[in-house]
């Protein structure tokens, strides 16, 4: 997917939803250690990936910091490789959501907010005046443009915020099974709709 959006297409930010704040709390213990097995895996490799350096694609991790400090070690020790390994590279970013919600995204901004002297004050674009974007997790990011999601029909408490005019994609497949035609009768899709900022 990084492939297709990133490097045969001018796609400059990728966000991926890994794992909820929920998922951590909930799944069971088995569960949970078999997909942290997968992310160590994978981030420790895409520090040694030719094409990522190629390709000079920065790859970070954002989430709650208090559930990241229930991730195992190996876990954070093989984000901290793949941070350190692509830091340099700022033009292409791939974003991995780990653990993360929503709301929890946005309640945190407001408690970061209103320890500071601003007010929220919202113009008639919608968009905050005051340093409330600033305080998002995500807030250096900008608006997402296009939400592709498999297998439900749900955003599931993922970027409330920057989704707020993204359009939506709902394909009836899992993860696995989504493949490069997929992706680009989506991208044709998004490229044909009159997008509508209100």
């Amino acid at each position: 997917f990084r492939k297709w959006s990133m490097i045969d297409n001018s796609v400059d930010t990728l966000s991926v939803f890994l794992m909820s704040t929920e998922n951590i709390e909930r799944r069971p213990e088995d569960e949970l250690a078999q997909l942290y097995t997968v992310f160590s895996d994978f981030f420790n490799g895409v520090a040694e990936n030719n094409l990522v350096h190629k390709n000079r694609i920065r790859h970070e991790v954002r989430g709650n910091e208090d559930a990241m400090k229930m991730l195992p070690d190996e876990v954070l020790d093989s984000i901290n490789t793949m941070e350190e390994a692509t830091d340099e590279y700022q033009n292409k970013r791939m974003i991995f959501l780990l653990p993360y919600g929503g709301r929890d995204e946005i309640i945190n901004a407001a408690r970061r907010t209103s320890r500071g002297d601003s007010r929220i004050e919202v113009s008639g674009t919608g968009e905050d005046d005051t340093e409330f974007r600033d305080n998002l997790l995500l807030g250096d990011l900008s608006d997402v443009d296009l939400m592709i999601r498999t297998s439900e029909r749900r955003i599931s408490n993922f970027m409330l915020y920057s989704n707020a005019y993204a359009e939506f994609i709902f394909k009836d497949k899992m993860w696995p099974s989504y493949t490069s035609s997929d992706f680009y009768q989506d991208i044709f899709s998004y490229a044909n709709r009159d997008r509508r900022f209100g």
